[in-house]
């Protein structure tokens, strides 16, 4: 038992992880870069991130320009890029059914490449 306990102690140090703090980001024609904002924002691995979508903007995921894209689309190559796949990943919708925002725990504070 004292062992277990002991294990415990020196390993609970490790399971440490930052989900304190929220990174809210806004993407709308004056700030399409995700990007720029989670590094003005000092955001940080294991952070939770916060995107909210503007439908109207002309915004470039990588090499790929999301104009006139199903928002589904683009949460779904955001979160490619941006968030865990081993935490909860939430999606919300407007009641035209179109996505409005993406919530998830930050997986770096660079993006992941998208490979064509």
């Amino acid at each position: 038992m004292k062992r277990i306990l002991l294990t415990l102690l020196l390993l609970s140090p490790l399971a440490f992880a930052d989900m304190d703090y929220v990174c809210d980001i806004k993407i709308d024609k004056s700030n399409p870069s995700i990007g720029q904002q989670i590094k003005d924002q000092s955001c940080e691995r294991n952070n939770i991130l916060n995107i909210y979508f503007d439908n109207s903007i002309n915004m470039n995921i990588g090499s790929i320009n999301a104009r006139n894209t199903d928002t589904s689309v683009i949460i779904s190559l955001v979160s490619s890029q941006w968030c865990r796949f081993d935490r909860n990943t939430n999606v919300t919708y407007s009641s035209f059914g179109a996505a409005t925002s993406l919530s998830c725990v930050l997986y770096s504070n660079e993006s992941r490449e998208i490979k064509e």
